[in-house]
């Protein structure tokens, strides 16, 4: 939702029209342009368990039972709502860092990646795939905006319910590892 806001002569608030409207794209542009004012005000944060990814997996087509030692590595990344490039360097990000750092007391994490292995003990014919998933945090709030200039007639814009995700501070993974049945011929015949 785009809001903005216009003193009027008898002192209340003035609201655009809809047709007046840029946005809210539009609106985040400008801030990520340095010559607009932006400030993000955080409304609601929660952390939750990303999507499971396939990341690895190890096979046995031995006649003894093996430990395969299964090495996984996953990214994750931030992502927002509206659809414009958020990143620590532009306004848009800075002013959503800010926020998170003082509302929340954590450094918001723009991209991690979590490299590990898991030790798998595999009987012949069998396989295993390590699944994981990151523990996300998703802030919620709105974004205001003062213009040096009238922009679309008003000074000042709120683009509201802009939601970030990224990774926890934490960086946490749930791993997951799920059996399966190679297909020992195609390997055989592969190497």
């Amino acid at each position: 939702m785009v809001v903005a806001v216009l003193a009027s002569l008898v002192g209340a608030p003035a609201v655009a029209m809809a047709e007046d409207q840029p946005s809210e794209q539009e609106l985040l542009r400008a801030c990520n342009s340095r010559k607009v004012f932006c400030q993000f005000h955080p409304t609601e944060r929660i952390t939750y368990s990303g999507e499971y990814k396939a990341s690895g997996r190890g096979s046995n087509c031995s006649n003894s039972t093996v430990t395969r030692t299964v090495e996984w590595s996953n990214t994750r990344g931030t992502v927002d709502s509206v659809g414009v490039s958020i990143s620590a360097e532009l306004g848009m990000g800075q002013a959503f860092a800010l926020s998170v750092s003082v509302s929340y007391g954590h450094e918001w994490h723009w991209s991690e990646t979590k490299t590990d292995r898991v030790a798998v003990e595999l009987a012949p014919g069998q396989g295993a795939e390590v699944w994981t998933a990151p523990l996300l945090t998703k802030v919620t709030g709105d974004y205001e905006l003062h213009f040096p200039k009238p922009f679309h007639g008003h000074y000042i814009w709120y683009v509201s319910d802009v939601s970030v995700e990224g990774p926890a501070p934490e960086n946490v993974w749930d791993v997951r590892v799920e059996n399966y049945a190679p297909d020992c011929a195609a390997e055989s015949a592969a190497a």
